[in-house]
């Protein structure tokens, strides 16, 4: 197709669409354009779905801005959850510590 005629405007969004087209039939597309902000991102400013190939719909940042007042609620509304979670990591982490230090002793011995 000749783009020579057309306005500039019109043929960045067909590069854009033809760019996009391209990836999904090699599998590999490059960039994204986000559901929420609407701007073409690198696949890498995307999470990856868990059941797809193709990532999320929408950008890291967009995706941290939409979810992070429904923690903070959440938060908020539950404190003994978020305790009990603070209570399992701390515990956690210290096991985990234990068994570093261990393995290292060993090591050296």
């Amino acid at each position: 197709m000749n783009l020579n005629n057309l306005p500039d405007v019109t043929k960045k969004i067909w590069n854009s669409v033809a760019t996009f087209i391209a990836g999904i039939f090699s599998g590999q597309a490059k960039e994204r354009r986000c559901n929420l902000c609407g701007e073409v991102n690198p696949v890498t400013e995307f999470y990856k779905h868990k059941n797809h190939k193709n990532p999320i719909g929408e950008c890291k940042a967009c995706r941290i801005k939409k979810n992070k007042p429904y923690c903070r609620i959440f938060l908020v509304k539950n404190p003994e959850y978020n305790a009990l979670m603070n209570k399992k990591h701390r515990e956690r982490k210290t096991e985990l510590q234990r068994e570093y230090n261990k393995r290292l002793s060993n090591k050296l011995i």
